[in-house]
C-alpha cells in the first residue's frame, strides 16, 4: 500500500531542477485547457405584500402576492420578440457549441499532454521539452486521446445529471403540484400567489427537502466515480491508441480500493491552497505543479501494481523491451522498486513516450 508521504516525497525529488518548466506546463494548460429601463418596470412590480399592505391582502401566516400589470409584460414580450434578444441567444448558442467542440477537439489532447509531460519528466534525468504537451496532435494519437476523454467525460456528465434529477424533479413539484405558488389573471395583469399555509404545500416543502437530501447523497457517488475514472488523462498519456473503453476500465480496475485514500490526498493539500488563497490567490498555481506530480506518482504506483497483479501490461501502456544482453534475468525498475528497467517509454506507433524530445525516455 502506498503511502501518502512517499508520493511527495517522490514528486518534489523529480520535481528538482524542473519545477519552473512544470509550472510553465500548468499555466498553459490552465490557459488553453482550462476555462435600459422605463418607469413601466419601476412601477409595475409590487413586492410581497407586509401587514398593512395594499388591496392584494397582508403578508400574514407565510402568504403574500406579487402583482406583474399588462406594461411590464408587454414590455418584455417586446424585448423577447426584438432583433436584439435574437443576436444575444444565436450569440450564446454559438458560444455554447463553440466552447463544448474546443473542450473536446483541443483542450482534452492539451490535458493529456500535460499529464504526458508529468510522466516522462519522472520517467527521465533531463526535462522533457514543453512539445510534450502538445504531442497527442499528431497523428495516430490525436482521436485516441479525444476519444478517451470523451468518454470520460459523458460517464461524469452521466452521474453528475443522475444526482441531479431527484432536486429537479422535487423543484417542479414545489412549483406546478403543490399550490404553493398560483399564477392568476388580474386585470390587464398576472398575480403570483404564495401560499404556505395548505396542506400541498407543506407536502411540497417535504418533497423538495427530500429531493435536495438525495441528490446530496447521490453527488457522493458522482465524486467517487470521479475518482474511479481520475487515472484516465495518464493511462491515454503513456498509450494513446489504448482505447477510450479500455481506458476507463483500467482507471477503475487501478483505483479500485484506493478511491478513499486519494479523496484524503487531495485533503492533504488542502492547506496548501489555503495558504496559496491567503496570497491573493496567486499562490495556489504554484501549488498545482506539485499536485500534479504527486498525482503522477501515484498513477505510476498505481500501475505498477497493476502489472504485478497481472490487470495490465506495460507493452499495453505503450511500452516497449529493451534489450539488455548483459542481464540474464530481466530487472525492472520504477521509483519504488526498480521493476521495468527493460522497458521503454516508446512503441512501434509511437504513441509512448518520446526518446527524440525526451533526450532518452528508457525506465
Amino acid at each position: 500500500m502506498w503511502r501518502r508521504s512517499e508520493l511527495k516525497d517522490q514528486a518534489k525529488f523529480h520535481l528538482k531542477g524542473k519545477y519552473w518548466m512544470a509550472f510553465l506546463v500548468t499555466i498553459i494548460a490552465g490557459l488553453l485547457a482550462g476555462e435600459g429601463g422605463g418607469s413601466g418596470v419601476g412601477s409595475s412590480f409590487n413586492s410581497l405584500n407586509r401587514p398593512g399592505g395594499n388591496a392584494n391582502g397582508n403578508f400574514n401566516y407565510g402568504n403574500g402576492s406579487m402583482f406583474f400589470d399588462g406594461q411590464l409584460l408587454e414590455e418584455l414580450n417586446w424585448f423577447l420578440n426584438s432583433p436584439m434578444f435574437q443576436i444575444i441567444i444565436a450569440f450564446v448558442i454559438a458560444a455554447i457549441f463553440f466552447g463544448i467542440a474546443y473542450q473536446i477537439f483541443v483542450a482534452a489532447p492539451i490535458r493529456v499532454g500535460s499529464m504526458r509531460w508529468f510522466s516522462r519528466s519522472r520517467e527521465t534525468e533531463g526535462t522533457p521539452s514543453i512539445s510534450q504537451m502538445f504531442s497527442l496532435f499528431r497523428s495516430g494519437r490525436y482521436m485516441g486521446s479525444v476519444s478517451g476523454m470523451l468518454w470520460r467525460g459523458l460517464w461524469l456528465w452521466i452521474w453528475s445529471t443522475l444526482s441531479s434529477l431527484p432536486i429537479l424533479a422535487a423543484s417542479v413539484y414545489f412549483v406546478i403540484y403543490s399550490n404553493m405558488i398560483v399564477i392568476n389573471r388580474q386585470g390587464n395583469g398576472f398575480s403570483v400567489d404564495l401560499n404556505m399555509d395548505s396542506t400541498a404545500g407543506v407536502a411540497g416543502i417535504l418533497v423538495l427537502t427530500a429531493g435536495i437530501i438525495l441528490s446530496t447523497v447521490l453527488s457522493i457517488i458522482v465524486v467517487v466515480k470521479s475518482y474511479s475514472y481520475h487515472l484516465v488523462p495518464w493511462i491515454l498519456a503513456d498509450n494513446p491508441a489504448i482505447g477510450a473503453r479500455r481506458a476507463l476500465t483500467l482507471s477503475k480496475t487501478l483505483t479500485r480500493g484506493n478511491k478513499f485514500e486519494m479523496f484524503v490526498l487531495d485533503l492533504s493539500f488542502i492547506g496548501w491552497y489555503l495558504l496559496g488563497l491567503l496570497l491573493c490567490c496567486v499562490g495556489v498555481i504554484f501549488v498545482t505543479p506539485y499536485y500534479t506530480a504527486t498525482h503522477t506518482e501515484l498513477y505510476a504506483v498505481l500501475r505498477d501494481e497493476g502489472v504485478r497483479h497481472g490487470d495490465v501490461t506495460m507493452e499495453e501502456l505503450g511500452y516497449k523491451r529493451v534489450q539488455q544482453p548483459e542481464i540474464q534475468q530481466p530487472v525492472y525498475n520504477t521509483a519504488y522498486n526498480n521493476e521495468y528497467n527493460n522497458f521503454s517509454a516508446s512503441n512501434n506507433n509511437g504513441s509512448g513516450g518520446e526518446n527524440e524530445e525526451n533526450n532518452g525516455s528508457e525506465i
